[in-house]
């Protein structure tokens, strides 16, 4: 008798504990359709909080960082550069700070011709690069700001930015990029005097043998070669000829 009162025991209790488990399976589907309840159109936004809430949970600092990082990626393709100025104070990593800070950055040419708002911006990633504690990372996003600048077809504060690095083979790294952006956006003429900043003469001759590739690859022969006048190795002078000749311009900029 006890024998069949523990088997419908055992019984009833299973009766009683499996709805109980069938209403947290329920409960589990309903967590993975967070966001099917969504439109099409709204549905990104509703994963975009989802992830937010999640990212402050991971214990590892440097997939934090990362994932914070790919959000701000993420975030900058729907245009939101103030929703991904917003996460900077969330990144530890300062080396990963200048990356993000440079993908804001990079951003910003989508936002001409409103020179106050891009210049505002550029003010916004400034202060926060400058705040950076270990002066190796700052002024690595420095000068990330600087290049964002001349990407966005914003020479002078991209100068003035670059003159604020103290490191000077960091200074000079950062006049080489200006002056490739610029000169790949066509202007030539601002490429030539940023790359006289360049106070090395090897850095700066490396520096005109650049521009000079990128302005013929874009059918800019005579501004390829007035590049290659300033540079004063004969080595340089021969290698940025020969490459020019072995990578003639493409089709659509042949003259």
């Amino acid at each position: 008798m006890v024998k069949y009162l523990f088997l419908i025991c055992g019984f009833i209790g299973c009766l009683f504990t499996a709805p109980q488990h069938a209403h947290a399976q329920d409960e589990s589907a309903a967590q993975k359709l967070i966001c099917s309840k969504y439109t099409a159109e709204t549905q990104a936004d509703c994963m975009v909080e989802v992830i937010l809430e999640q990212l402050p949970l991971i214990n590892n600092a440097r997939w934090r960082d990362q994932s914070y990082r790919d959000l701000v990626g993420v975030l900058l393709t729907q245009n939101k550069i103030d929703e991904s100025i917003a996460l900077f104070d969330k990144v530890q990593s300062e080396d990963v700070l200048s990356m993000v800070i440079r993908a804001v950055g990079m951003h910003l040419k989508s936002l001409q011709p409103d020179h106050e708002k891009v210049i505002s911006y550029l003010d916004q990633l400034t202060t926060r690069a400058s705040a950076i504690e270990h002066n190796g990372s700052k002024e690595v996003a420095l000068t990330y700001v600087a290049i964002s600048a001349a990407n966005a077809l914003e020479s002078d504060y991209a100068l003035k930015t670059v003159r604020s690095i103290e490191t000077p083979s960091t200074q000079y790294k950062a006049y080489q990029e200006i002056a490739e952006n610029l000169s790949a956006a066509g202007h030539a003429d601002k490429a030539l005097m940023t790359v006289q900043n360049i106070d090395n003469k090897a850095l700066r001759n490396k520096a005109y043998a650049n521009i000079a590739k990128i302005f013929s690859k874009n059918g800019l022969q005579d501004k390829a070669l007035n590049a290659i006048e300033e540079i004063d190795d004969p080595y340089v002078t021969a290698n940025t000829l020969l490459s020019i000749l072995m990578h003639p311009p493409l089709q659509e900029h042949a003259e």
